[in-house]
């Protein structure tokens, strides 16, 4: 019974696994054919080996650090039954097929969304090397005193990562919030949302990690603005470097200490 409850999401990994590396193989066979028709397969070679880095780089961090944590939380109430409803289990399938195979999920998923996010981070390669190898200008802007260099070789490659750990923490919240749910660790009665203290200490540092987020976004909009065109001129007008550049350097306090 628990062998057939399994198969839908074993062939559904091979079907999602199946066309995302069909592309692939695919889009590689004609580069190949288009560089080796001018004589540049070592230019593609290159580009290759840039991508599998970034890319396993970028998607074997991204599985570590929700898989693992994910691990520790599902671990941590081992001791507690999988409790869901009959009549739940009737009417909503997917809840049913989710709580029994409640452990192979808490791999599963960090694993496909690790290879979505390697295969993204394949596909930015250029911002890595331009991290790596960027020069400093030697001028820097008047608003925040940063090197021109920054926003062009060092900031689109840290609002790249900044956005790989929110999506990271969006998959740890929504599976401790699953494996809350199914343990009864949280549920919800007639005086709201009840925390039990095997939840407690997860939410918490789930909300102290997304703080932390939010001080990011505030911090890098700052730069954005800078970036940013509007009807009257290219960059930060007079009105946001004293009105929201100040109000972002706020927001960013309130995050930290939030």
């Amino acid at each position: 019974m628990q062998s057939r409850k399994k198969l839908p999401l074993i062939l559904g990994a091979i079907v999602l696994l199946g066309v995302i590396f069909s592309q692939k193989i695919v889009g590689f066979y004609v580069d190949w054919l288009w560089f080796d028709v001018y004589g540049f397969e070592s230019v593609l070679f290159t580009r290759i080996g840039a991508q599998l880095i970034c890319g396993s780089a970028f998607g074997g961090l991204f599985f570590l650090i929700t898989y693992f944590t994910l691990k520790i939380v599902y671990k941590k109430t081992s001791h507690l039954p999988v409790v869901l409803a009959e009549d739940v289990r009737r009417e909503i399938p997917i809840l049913d097929l989710m709580a029994s195979n409640l452990g192979p999920l808490i791999f599963l998923a960090p694993f496909l969304l690790g290879i979505a996010t390697g295969l993204v981070g394949s596909e930015r390669w250029d911002l890595a090397l331009q991290f790596f190898n960027g020069f400093p200008f030697g001028e820097t802007d008047p608003i925040f005193d940063q090197d021109y260099s920054f926003y062009l070789f060092s900031f689109p490659f840290l609002n790249f990562i900044k956005n790989v750990l929110w999506e990271a923490w969006v998959l740890i919240a929504i599976g401790v919030g699953l494996i809350s749910f199914f343990k009864r660790t949280l549920y919800f009665d007639r005086s709201g949302f009840v925390f039990l203290p095997a939840a407690q200490g997860a939410f918490s540092i789930l909300f102290f990690v997304a703080f932390l987020l939010f001080a990011g976004n505030f911090y890098f909009a700052r730069f954005e603005m800078l970036m940013e065109g509007n009807a009257v001129v290219n960059g930060i007008s007079y009105a946001e470097d004293h009105g929201r550049v100040p109000a972002l350097n706020i927001s960013i306090i309130l995050a930290l200490i939030g």
